[in-house]
């Protein structure tokens, strides 16, 4: 699952807190949690920057089993 929940805009800035859900292939693990995307965009609108922060702990916690 890929949920975009929130966008937040200023500027050339656009800030997006999704929901994932995922299943590890390694061993079946399901986890969920929100993400955040940071985009900044240039003058043309096209994407000069991106960021992407995520439960890094509860990703490893599922590959791990």
């Amino acid at each position: 699952m890929f949920e975009p929940r929130d966008f937040v805009s200023e500027g050339n800035q656009v800030v997006v807190r999704l929901r994932i859900k995922l299943v590890m292939k390694k061993n079946g693990k399901s986890a969920e949690f929100d993400t955040i995307h940071y985009w900044t965009f240039d003058s043309a609108g096209k994407v000069s920057a991106y960021r992407h922060f995520n439960d890094t702990a509860g990703e490893i916690a599922a590959w791990r089993g």
